[in-house]
């Protein structure tokens, strides 16, 4: 999918940015678009932005460089093409790629959810 490839190029680009706290503006906003039109229409597979999403920003520390309000987007817009996913391969192929993906949520989940004082 061209808008994921577009993400991943722009995001290769705003993480080499030297702030502390990274929001990803561009990145995001390809992001909202490929979640348009896999997740809510159902025109292309949910499964390539699950999957850009476990490769390109699940890392510990690519998630603690963003800032808070791209950690939520990250969270939630996982959490919808989880749910997309679920829906859309019950029964297909993709099944197992589905559930290392679940695991590697699990595991950056503690990341996004860790309270800050």
């Amino acid at each position: 999918m061209i808008l994921i490839e577009q993400a991943r190029s722009s995001l290769k680009d705003e993480l080499t940015s030297k702030k502390k706290s990274i929001a990803l503006q561009v990145t995001v906003q390809y992001l909202e678009l490929a979640a348009y039109v896999s997740v809510e229409q159902g025109v292309s597979e949910p499964i390539h932005l699950m999957r850009f999403y476990c490769e390109c920003l699940l890392g510990k520390i690519t998630l603690q460089k963003l800032a808070r309000g791209t950690q939520l987007f990250v969270l939630i817009h996982l959490a919808e093409v989880l749910e997309a996913c679920r829906n859309a391969y019950t029964g297909r192929t993709f099944i197992d790629e589905h559930t290392s993906m679940r695991r590697q949520i699990v595991d950056a989940a503690s990341v996004l959810l860790e309270v800050r004082v």
